[in-house]
């Protein structure tokens, strides 16, 4: 089969392409939800999971073949834009304090561990197509934040601070939503005369949906009929 520049063109039209910019990032973790509505618009950079198969090796005789025992997850990161009161770090703090406690005031004893059930929530990252519709959404089940990258700052320097994040948990789930296909366009068959810049034509004639009339195999650009108010 040769490769045909109409046929690809097709599929990407019927099919379109996913963006990397178009997702919104969802933390539903143990602290306040105000601050977790206000990173939902501050993540600007986040990773959709991958998934590895850990395999043990096996030969009876001939090549050796890897069979599958269990499934194992990277962890994952997120980029956040931070407020002015760095709010969004003081969360994650606090968040980690829940974990393993390292705080010497009276709101729990040094260097305790949590139980875990009691800190895993649940991270999601929901992606989009071009006209707003939602796509997919990436559920991170069982997660905490196992990092707090450094913030490295500077009298030299104007940018603005990103916090980020990385998320440990166990496993994840997918929802793909299903993306109705386009509607085709209509075709109607005309018979009779048409005129066309004061010329009339005589014949059969196609419109197909778009702003053009096939006549005798040429396309006619039809002109916008004024709307009634």
């Amino acid at each position: 089969m040769g490769f045909s520049p109409d046929e690809f063109t097709s599929n990407l039209n019927k099919r379109g392409v996913a963006k990397a910019s178009h997702f919104q990032v969802r933390i539903h973790g143990p602290l306040d939800q105000g601050t977790e509505r206000d990173m939902t618009f501050r993540a600007d950079t986040a990773e959709l999971p991958g998934r590895t198969l850990s395999t043990n090796e096996h030969r009876i005789y001939g090549p050796i073949r890897k069979i599958p025992y269990a499934s194992t997850y990277t962890d994952t990161s997120i980029s956040i834009l931070s407020s002015k009161d760095l709010g969004e770090k003081i969360y994650f703090e606090d968040w980690q304090n829940l974990i393993h406690n390292h705080r010497t005031d009276s709101q729990g004893g040094q260097y305790n561990l949590g139980y875990y059930n009691d800190y895993v929530k649940t991270v999601a990252i929901v992606t989009y197509d071009e006209s707003g519709g939602q796509t997919s959404e990436h559920t991170f089940n069982e997660a905490y934040p196992i990092g707090i990258a450094p913030i490295g700052l500077s009298w030299a320097s104007d940018e603005l601070i990103k916090l980020q994040i990385t998320f440990a948990y166990r496993d994840y789930s997918v929802n793909n939503i299903a993306i109705p296909a386009p509607k085709p366009k209509p075709n109607i068959g005309i018979s009779g005369s048409l005129n066309i810049g004061g010329i009339n034509v005589a014949g059969n004639f196609n419109v197909n949906g778009s702003s053009n009339v096939s006549v005798g195999g040429f396309n006619v650009p039809i002109p916008k009929l004024p709307t009634t108010p």
